[in-house]
């Protein structure tokens, strides 16, 4: 054991390996609290390289000792899939050079363990920015964001990170250095290759490890305006969202709270809209004044414009909502749910019935636009209640999205559901094997550590 440290230690550097137990115990968990959060379990230790050779050092040492190996950029995504006594956990935040941002080209180059935040300072300096900014951006890396393929608020305008991803340099299981091209960043005379990099978008870690990106960056709006509307209800506000979606107008966000996820907030008792629109000050101050004419057709009560700083702070406050339900001693379960933006309402009106039918409380807030909607189910004194409500909220979503025709069906064809989930997994496990046969890259969450309960019989079907 003391050799392997040593080791460690002459690759890495002793201050950037990690071995005492409340270390290992706060690198080994989720860095957002959540009830999404597994038990930890401890790697055998953490270590902080910060040069991209080290990571093929280490990626050879792990292979040579038998260990496992598990990636973490800023902890923001699901704790890792750790082997106790036999995973060796890299974090990548000691690669967190800055190495160009070209304001000629719009792009920049960075390593992996960059955040968010930093990169987003760093291009706003030269009139540029990097639209992928989740609500931890403050802590998230690049090469987390590019291996979850991650969003953010404003992801309804401008997408998911693997659309700015131009080329990436990946250490692979089998200990190379891969620079590999999007589609979006090929030459044209290499059209015809693969486009690798986006093989890696996504990829939860399971591929290789992001070692350096250049990413596509878009010019800086010349204004940013937003409006905050307070509606009576959810499907009052939901209804809005479809009138404004049916429109030409493109926000850049749009945002609902409920009343319970608002009042956390410090912001009321009403269900809020937030949309924001982004652009030349001109377009923008009219899209805002026609927004406010919509909102107030759906009945919104009142109706506050916000500027760039009180948006941001709004979205730092919706980032925090399930630290804020942990921090009031509430348990609960996160749902991330998704549906065509016409069918918002009514799924919110059916979800607040199923919870009232199995009498369990929820919060519901998310990306409507993009209808992300996530609901936190609070667990009371009867789990089973909660995870009844789960599964037909669940049975809602696949009917919704036109995946069951209804209620019956679905009870009767969960498992063809599940079946066809299987089948996905089989695949990407096929794909793991043929990048990393030996089994180095321990995934940091596998798609066959879903919830099965919620593929499992509803035990009273209410509606």
């Amino acid at each position: 054991m003391q050799k392997l440290l040593q080791k460690l230690g002459d690759m890495a550097g002793k201050d950037n390996v990690f071995t005492a137990p409340g270390d290992l115990a706060a690198l080994s968990t989720w860095a957002l609290p959540s009830p999404a959060s597994r038990p930890a379990k401890f790697p055998l230790a953490a270590v902080r390289p910060c040069h991209p050779q080290r990571l093929l050092d280490l990626l050879s040492f792990a292979a040579a000792e038998g260990l496992k190996v598990c990636i973490r950029g800023g902890g923001t995504a699901p704790a890792p899939n750790i082997e106790p006594g036999r995973t060796l956990l890299i974090l990548t935040n000691g690669l967190n050079r800055i190495i160009d941002i070209d304001a000629t080209n719009r792009e920049a180059i960075v390593q992996g363990g960059v955040t968010c935040a930093d990169l987003a300072q760093a291009a706003s300096r030269k009139g540029l920015f990097h639209p992928i900014q989740p609500g931890s951006a403050a802590i998230c890396t690049i090469g987390g964001c590019i291996a979850t393929n991650a969003t953010g608020p404003r992801t309804l305008k401008y997408g998911s990170q693997g659309d700015y991803v131009r080329e990436l340099t990946v250490v692979t299981p089998a200990r190379q250095t891969l620079q590999c091209a999007s589609q979006n960043g090929m030459p044209g005379n290499l059209a015809p290759s693969l486009p690798l990099a986006n093989l890696f978008c996504g990829s939860m870690g399971t591929l290789g490890i992001i070692s350096q990106a250049k990413l596509r960056l878009l010019p800086a709006p010349a204004a940013r305006l937003a409006l905050v509307a307070a509606f009576p209800g959810m499907t009052d506000a939901a209804g809005a969202v479809c009138a404004l979606m049916n429109t030409r107008l493109e926000p850049s966000l749009l945002e609902m709270l409920d009343p319970a996820c608002a009042t956390l907030l410090g912001a009321g008792k009403k269900t809020l809209l937030l949309v924001e629109f982004d652009g030349e000050e001109d377009l923008v101050s009219r899209n805002l004044g026609q927004a406010q004419n919509l909102f107030a057709a759906y009945a919104a009560e009142t109706m506050r414009r916000m500027n760039h700083q009180e948006v941001e702070e709004l979205l730092n406050g919706i980032a925090g909502i399930p630290a804020a339900i942990s921090g009031k001693g509430q348990n609960f379960l996160l749902l991330e749910c998704r549906t065509p933006v016409a069918q918002l309402p009514e799924f919110v009106a059916e979800i607040q019935a199923i919870c009232a039918s199995h009498k369990v409380q929820a919060a519901m807030y998310g990306h409507v636009g993009v209808t992300v909607l996530r609901v936190a189910i609070f667990c009371g004194e009867n789990p089973d209640a909660v995870k009844d409500a789960a599964r037909q909220i669940f049975t809602l979503e696949l009917m919704l999205n036109d995946l069951m025709k209804d209620e019956e069906e679905a009870a009767l064809n969960r498992g063809q559901w599940q079946q066809r989930q299987e089948g996905i997994t089989a695949f990407s496990r096929e794909l793991r094997t043929l990048v990393d046969p030996a089994g180095l890259l321990s995934p940091a969450m596998l798609p066959e550590e879903t919830n099965e309960w919620l593929f499992a019989p509803v035990q009273e079907q209410a509606r």
